[in-house]
């Protein structure tokens, strides 16, 4: 593999400076952001056969095509791809990348230090990381970062073998190998690779296996991990270390945001369906090495962000039972798992009895045709969720009601807890909600999440438009 400084780089003068928000009069708008940080907008246009891109009060282009545009994860970073005499270019802040015969969008480490992309040059394969590009390959994958920006990895192919790349380290050549995934604290890397036949997982700790067959490793912070193999026609599953099985089948291992505490459910008895279905037999959870069965069936449970309180439900004699930390809550026709806020505050679930009912923090609401939720705001303090009945929907928030709508959906809460918003349908018109305030309707909006409300962003009389709402 080759390690080259980057050198498809252009300082071209594409740009063009508007100095306003306006946009160019007779252009149609084909698309429209609003960057994480509030701090501008990217719309795409097109005027006369030609496309171009105003990203805060900057106009470029014009371009043959538009095939993708975005902000990095904290909005400092804008990046599109377009196309100019038939090759494809990757604008990434005020650096164009190319000409490539295919490029595509890049992937930011979370906090915008690092990005990477991939792109296609004289058929060969190549991934950019920061001022390195390695390559040529015959295939490869888009890199994938650690979130802390720490180290990124990718997949390749090349002269018919499979390696993975992952920081200064390479790993290969195997008969197929699998994209790198990373834990949310960057402790941990994991990939699949198959070598004579036989599954492996390579980890930090090294080449785990021969297995039958392996599912992607589930990486928790703070070196916990689990992951399901078969072997000898029954599945195991490893936790932290520990192998656990063989049963029929086992699904997934669930971990609390901490890693400290896990859950997974199996079957004994029954015969495997499908790669994800079991029938007959009896179902079994384990949750932190303490079981709960046998039930007809049973599902993963959900944590508090520290592992101390779980839920899940379970469906014995035709009846579906919910139960917290082992314990029945209720036994119902139907129900669903229960969701808590970050750290268990609140606690909410919808069940159905001659209807749906939403329970939250103990109280029910209901009955309802349709219903979904609940959400929790970090702190837990406010909740809300949709129902559906008489044909109507309704966003049910802290206890007041807003209905009449055709659609709701994405209720999201301000990182403080305190404002909320929504977005609706009334016909075909789309609107926005925000603190019980309806807004809209717009053809193009956006909207994002500030530190004591949400910043709404939408084009009105040819102008792009912002407004910030805390509900102070």
């Amino acid at each position: 593999m080759s390690r080259l400084i980057v050198v498809f780089i252009l300082f071209i003068g594409l740009l063009t400076s508007c100095g306003d928000t306006s946009l160019p009069a007779n252009s149609q708008v084909m698309g429209f952001i609003l960057s994480p940080n509030c701090a501008q907008t990217m719309t795409v246009l097109t005027e006369k056969g030609n496309y171009f891109v105003k990203t805060g009060s900057r106009l470029s282009g014009p371009y043959e095509d538009i095939s993708g545009f975005a902000y990095s994860p904290t909005g400092t970073v804008s990046c599109f791809i377009f196309k100019k005499e038939n090759k494809d270019y990757l604008q990434l802040g005020n650096t164009i990348y190319g000409p490539y015969r295919k490029v595509w969008l890049p992937v930011f480490s979370s906090d915008d230090r690092n990005y990477g992309f991939h792109f296609i040059q004289n058929n060969k394969h190549w991934v950019t990381a920061g001022a390195e590009t390695l390559g040529p390959f015959d295939e490869a994958s888009d890199p994938v970062f650690s979130p802390d920006g720490s180290r990124y990895g990718f997949a390749y192919l090349k002269s018919g073998k499979f390696h993975v790349h992952i920081g200064a380290s390479e790993f290969g050549g195997y008969e197929r190998a699998w994209m790198p995934s990373f834990s949310a604290d960057g402790k941990l890397f994991a990939f699949r690779f198959i070598e004579n036949g036989s599954e492996y997982i390579m980890m930090n700790s090294g080449k785990l296996g021969p297995f039958d067959s392996a599912r992607p490793v589930i990486l928790a912070p703070d070196f916990h991990y689990g992951f399901v193999y078969r072997k000898g026609g029954k599945y195991f599953v490893r936790v932290d270390g520990n192998d656990i099985g063989g049963y029929t089948f086992i699904w997934d291992p669930t971990f609390s945001a901490n890693g400290k505490s896990y859950g997974f459910y199996y079957n004994i008895g029954g015969t495997l369906d499908s790669e994800l279905a079991c029938k007959g037999g009896k179902y079994y959870l384990n949750v932190n090495g303490k079981v709960f069965g046998p039930y007809d069936q049973v599902w993963s449970p959900s944590f508090t962000a520290d592992g101390s309180r779980f839920a899940f439900t379970a469906k014995s004699g035709g009846k579906i039972t919910i139960y917290t930390n082992g314990l029945p809550m209720g036994t119902f026709a139907d129900a669903w798992t229960p969701k808590f806020s970050g750290k268990g505050e609140s606690m909410g679930y919808i069940y159905q009895k001659n209807g749906l009912y939403v329970v939250i923090n103990g109280n029910s609401f209901g009955p309802y045709d349709d219903a979904a939720g609940p959400d929790f705001s970090a702190d837990g303090s406010s909740w809300g969720f949709v129902y559906y009945k008489n044909k109507k929907w309704t966003m049910v928030v802290n206890g007041a009601e807003y209905g009449g709508l055709d659609d709701a959906h994405s209720l999201e809460f301000s990182p403080n807890g305190k404002m909320f918003t929504f977005r609706s349908f009334a016909g075909e018109s789309r609107f926005v909600n925000i603190g019980g305030m309806s807004y809209g309707p717009f053809e193009y909006y956006d909207i994002k999440p500030s530190s004591e409300g949400f910043t709404l962003a939408y084009i009105e009389s040819n102008q792009v438009v912002q407004k910030t709402l805390t509900g102070n």
